[in-house]
This record gives structure tokens, C-alpha cells and sequence, in this order.
């Protein structure tokens, strides 16, 4: 069935943003240890990291998929890809080999569905419509990331593999958006046009880095704050995941005020959210108090919740429409990916060079590159305001 109901279309490209959170392998690395003993630790952490890599390569050649393809195809043969993949894990498992073929197509669908959200958006609606689009996105990415944790979580009580079943839940946003995604618009283009493709537009870049520099401050949070309550031993591993799901809290009320926020303040919003996080972190560096440091998770989940989505749009006020598939999957796929790995390798490599191995001290260094790049993003919005 064919529509070009917007107003269906909505459906359809919202449930989509409610399944780009999905982490199975993140929540049950442990579980695999134990289910192949055989496997050293750094084939369990490639295996969960591959996907990432496989997701940055892929990005890069989506636009051409989505050509060759049509963007509705893609994504619906990315789902029925990935449910299959999944039911297949469950049932047949017999080496650590599995999960890395798992992880390797996890990556591919990833790289096809999740900026079919945003490049959806910028083809089909404008205005306070996209304003409201965006914002109810980030909500439900945000939201999708709760859920499916709970859900993951709660099936690798039963067995490791039955985590995978997760991915059934798919199959409602496959529904919709086989009655409800929207068709391709007709393009008809010059040469000289596709030349012009076939260069990457400075927004890009500019939002891309945007998106990037904060992935980067972000993930330090997500990469210490673990170790980081057993250093300070103000909670179980128990509490550390309350704190992610208080963070994922706070990434919700930061995508449902994004669109009040973002008509106040466009791209100064960059400014409160590094600045934000400059801020937390530094408290975070200097407090033991589990109450003070739920505060600051949400806090943190709520720079991003503003964040991301007003890369998005930037982006995509700036681009030819003919881009938006590429501009969504830098600000969606590759930012994210490459900032989550860069993360740790930059923030922790500096802070171990220059104070050991105190985790606090990493906060600290996070904090000072957020109030820089906070302070820069300022003065470049009050020189444009001149």
C-alpha cells in the first residue's frame, strides 16, 4: 500500500525514532563472557564495537542505497534484515562467531533506518511542523533507549539469547511503515547538479563537528560514571543503571522542551548544552553524594536531549533538501559513532598523561574542553549578532 498522507506519515517515521536507541550487546557483554568462556575480553568488546564501525562505513554510502533502492525499501528490508538476524541468534548460537556476524549486520541496518528519521523530516515538513517533529524524536529515541534497556535486561534473566527477542518489538514500526512511509520525492537533476552532490557541504561539516565535539564531552559520562561510583562507593551496579535511566529521563524533558527552547534560542542552545555539561561534570568531579550525582545525570541527559536535535536542524536549514540523507546520517550515525570510540581514546589518554588514573580528574579535563568550546560558541554568536 502506497500513501502520501503526511499526516499518516508521521506515525511511521516517529516509530522509527523510537527503535534507533536499541544497545543489545552493550546491556549483556558480561552474559556472553560467561556463554563463551573461550572468547578473551577484547573479542567481546570488538564484538559490540564492530557494529559501530560497520554503522560509520555504511553511513557513507546510505544516499547511494536510498538511490538505488528508494529510502522506503531500505528501511523496510533493514528491519525484516535485522528481526531475521536476531531469531536467527536466538536459535543458533554455537561460537562467539555468530554474535559478530549479529553485530557486523546490526550495524548495516542501523546505518539505513535510523537517518530515515531525520532526512524524512527535512523532506516533508517545515517549519514550527519540523520544530515539532524534532522535538518529539528526541523524545522518543530517548524513551525507545529506556524500554528496550528494561526489556533487554529483563530477558537476559531468562538466557542471553533470548535478549535478542527484543527485536521483535520492530515489528510494529515494520507495519507502519510499509503502509505509511512516505514515498520518495522525484528528483531530477543536471550534471552539473550531481557534480555538485557529490561535494560535502559545509553545514555538514560545520554541524557534523558540532554533533562530534559533543558525542566526545558526552561520552566520558557514559564511559566513567560507572567506575566512578565504585571509586567513590556511593552505590551498586544496580544504582549506576538508574543512572543511565535517569539520564535517558532527562534526555526526554530536553527533547520535549526542544521546540520552545530552540524558538528562544536557535543555535545558542549549543552554548547552554556544552556549558552544561562543563558544569556537571566539574561538580561531578568533586561530589560523593549519590542524590547530587541522579541530579547531574539528568542534567547531562538533558544537554543532549537539546543538543542533537538542533544539530539536526541546523543542518538542515543550511543543506540542499537534495542532502538530507547525508546530512542525517553524519549528525545521526557518524558523530555519534566516532565520538562514543574517540572518546575515551582522547579524554582518558590525556587525563591518564596528566594526572593517572584518578577518574575524577577526567570530568575535570572534559569539563574544561565543554566550557572552551562553550565560551568559543559564544563569542561566535555575539560576533553574528554584531
Amino acid at each position: 500500500m502506497r500513501t502520501t498522507d503526511l499526516k499518516k506519515s508521521k506515525i511511521a517515521i516517529l516509530s522509527l525514532a523510537f527503535l534507533t536507541m536499541i544497545s543489545v550487546l552493550n546491556v549483556i557483554t558480561s552474559s556472553l563472557a560467561t556463554a563463551f568462556p573461550e572468547a578473551s575480553t577484547l573479542t567481546l568488546q570488538m564484538s559490540v564495537s564492530c557494529a559501530g564501525l560497520t554503522t560509520i562505513v555504511m553511513s557513507f554510502l546510505t544516499p547511494s542505497v536510498y538511490q538505488a533502492l528508494t529510502r522506503r525499501r531500505a528501511v523496510i528490508l533493514a528491519m525484516v534484515v535485522l528481526i531475521l538476524c536476531s531469531v536467527l541468534v536466538y536459535f543458533y548460537h554455537p561460537s562467539i562467531v555468530m554474535i559478530y556476524i549479529f553485530s557486523l549486520t546490526f550495524g548495516v541496518t542501523g546505518s539505513l533506518y535510523i537517518p530515515a528519521v531525520t532526512s524524512a523530516i527535512i523532506d516533508y515538513y517545515d517549519g514550527p511542523e519540523k520544530l515539532d517533529l524534532l522535538s518529539k524524536q528526541s523524545v522518543l529515541s530517548s524513551a525507545g533507549g529506556m524500554l528496550f534497556t528494561f526489556v533487554i535486561g529483563f530477558l537476559a534473566n531468562i538466557s542471553w539469547n533470548t535478549s535478542f527477542l527484543v527485536f521483535l518489538l520492530i515489528i510494529p514500526s515494520l507495519i507502519l511503515c510499509v503502509l505509511y512511509y512516505p514515498q520518495d520525492l522525484p528528483v531530477e537533476e543536471t550534471k552539473e547538479e550531481a557534480k555538485t552532490k557529490a561535494k560535502v557541504s559545509p553545514a555538514i561539516i560545520k554541524y557534523g563537528l558540532i554533533a562530534l565535539s559533543f558525542i566526545i564531552c558526552f561520552g566520558v559520562y557514559m564511559a566513567n560514571i560507572s567506575l566512578y561510583v565504585a571509586e567513590k562507593n556511593v552505590g551498586t551496579t544496580a544504582f549506576t543503571g538508574t543512572l543511565g535511566a535517569i539520564m535517558m529521563l532527562g534526555g526526554i524533558l530536553g527533547g520535549a522542551l526542544f521546540k520552545k527552547v530552540s524558538e528562544k534560542l536557535d543555535n545558542e542552545i549549543f552554548v547552554l548544552s556544552f556549558g552544561t555539561l562543563a558544569l556537571c561534570y566539574f561538580v561531578l568531579s568533586k561530589t560523593g553524594s549519590a542524590v547530587v550525582i541522579a541530579i547531574l545525570s539528568f542534567l547531562i541527559g538533558l544537554a543532549q536531549g537539546l543538543h542533537m536535535p538542533q544539530c539536526m536542524l541546523g543542518v538542515s536549514r543550511e543543506i540542499d533538501p537534495s542532502e538530507s540523507v547525508l546530512g542525517s546520517a553524519v549528525i545521526c550515525n557518524i558523530a555519534p559513532n566516532v565520538g562514543n570510540m574517540a572518546s575515551p581514546i582522547i579524554i582518558t589518554t590525556i587525563s591518564t598523561l596528566l594526572f593517572g588514573e584518578a577518574i575524577g580528574k577526567r570530568f575535570i579535563l572534559a569539563a574544561c574542553v565543554a566550557a572552551v568550546i562553550a565560551a568559543l560558541m559564544l563569542l561566535n554568536t555575539r560576533k553574528k549578532g554584531n
